[in-house]
């Protein structure tokens, strides 16, 4: 529901609430009024029985016949008045009027058929009721003085049984009525001016919290919980709304939104084709690092065999050397035995002698070097194998960067923005 809806509704429920405040009030006012007249009549009535025992009771002691004291009773209470208008009368329970200071014609008559404008036999009814045991109460129409019309009256009858005498006396109900229609148009003028006041605070209220909103309160929800679901394709329109508002700061924030999502897709897509591009790079320096170790490794491998080979070709010539250094010596004792007579034998014996020392340094070398280079190329496989394995990390890394931005990337896609975007 809008919230100009909502105002009609609450404007409406109040104006009912308060003319139902009214009506109740005005309603109790007359009640009350009623209920005190009520009360005044039975008090009337009750000093009325008062004097009309008091006179019988002196009848009965013999200080006046009972004639007189009937007399004297009816004299007394013909003169009783009270407010402007009123009096009290008696009739018998045969409706025959005894005494009415108003209406003196009426006495003597027989009125059980008289009906008031409204046509209820009123004088029937009185004695009837009055016959009660406590009394009671009768409404009827009856003329008042200074009206043309008759007027409702509220009477109240009471039979004193020993002189079979009716008391009855009533009060005109139309000031009741005026009094009851003053009363209602007295409260609806304090509550017109109340409720407009309230009118024009709830509209001013509604208004201050419409335009804090910016717009209608639904509409600002369901904006709200679009963008809390990712959706940052809807229009929020914050035409017309103030800078404070509601509506303009979803706007606002939605544009932020939209921009900063647009930049974290854009970063996400860099960082993905950078993850990829090192994760491609490292793949393959892993797997050229691997092949590179592999060769390696087959080439020390190359290398131990060809060890071996020296190794066992070196074994099989240390017999024929260690023959010819039996042979160098024994070539020396001859020569020391011919040194005097042969010079020139013996220069060559020297010669000989340095080239045999030239060509075992040869084989030893021989012998030494391939063991040298073999463990070297062990050394540099080794340390290739262990570069291949540092590059197949870095490369498993870059998996997993992958894997993750996909992931982030994916979290964005659930992101709805604008075509423009």
């Amino acid at each position: 529901m809008a919230l100009n809806q909502k105002l009609r509704s609450m404007i409406a429920i109040l104006w009912i609430g308060l003319l139902l405040i009214v009506a109740f009030g005005a309603w109790q006012s007359r009640d009350g009024m009623i209920r005190e007249r009520r009360a005044q009549l039975i008090t009337l009535i009750d000093e009325a029985t008062s004097i009309t025992q008091y006179y019988y009771t002196l009848s009965q002691h013999n200080v006046m016949s009972e004639a007189d004291a009937q007399k004297q009773t009816l004299a007394v209470l013909g003169s009783i008045r009270y407010r402007t208008d009123g009096y009290l009368s008696i009739n018998n329970s045969q409706s025959v009027m005894l005494m009415h200071p108003i209406k003196p014609e009426l006495i003597g008559k027989m009125l059980a058929d008289f009906t008031d404008p409204a046509g209820k036999h009123l004088f029937a009814e009185l004695s009837q009721i009055g016959s009660q045991a406590d009394g009671g109460f009768v409404d009827y129409l009856w003329s008042k003085p200074g009206h043309t019309q008759p007027v409702p009256k509220l009477s109240y009858a009471r039979r004193f049984a020993p002189w079979d005498w009716v008391i009855v006396t009533g009060m005109y109900m139309d000031d009741v009525s005026t009094a009851f229609y003053a009363n209602l148009m007295r409260w609806l003028l304090v509550t017109l001016v109340l409720g407009g006041a309230a009118t024009v605070v709830m509209v001013l209220v509604v208004r201050s919290v419409r335009g804090s909103i910016g717009g209608e309160l639904e509409v600002a929800v369901e904006t709200a919980n679009r963008i809390a679901h990712g959706d940052l394709t809807s229009h929020v329109d914050a035409q017309g709304a103030n800078a404070l508002s509601l509506m303009r700061a979803l706007a606002t924030m939605q544009g932020a939104l939209v921009q900063t999502v647009s930049r974290v897709r854009s970063g996400a897509e860099n960082i993905n084709v950078g993850a990829n591009e090192i994760a491609a790079g490292n793949t393959d320096l892993s797997q050229r690092t691997e092949e590179q170790a592999a060769a390696l490794v087959q080439t020390a491998s190359s290398m131990d065999q060809m060890t071996a080979n020296v190794r066992q070709n070196a074994d099989s010539g240390q017999r024929p050397a260690r023959c010819h250094a039996r042979e160098r010596g024994r070539r020396s004792r001859h020569a020391r035995q011919c040194r005097r007579g042969r010079r020139g034998a013996h220069d060559r014996r020297h010669l000989d002698e340095l080239a045999a020392d030239r060509r075992h340094h040869r084989r030893d070398r021989r012998h030494r070097l391939p063991d040298q280079y073999s463990r070297a190329q062990r050394g540099r496989g080794s340390r290739a194998r262990e570069q291949g394995r540092g590059f197949a990390v870095v490369a498993a890394a870059a998996h997993s960067l992958k894997d993750q931005v996909t992931g982030l990337r994916e979290s964005i896609a659930s992101f709805r923005l604008p075509a423009q975007v």
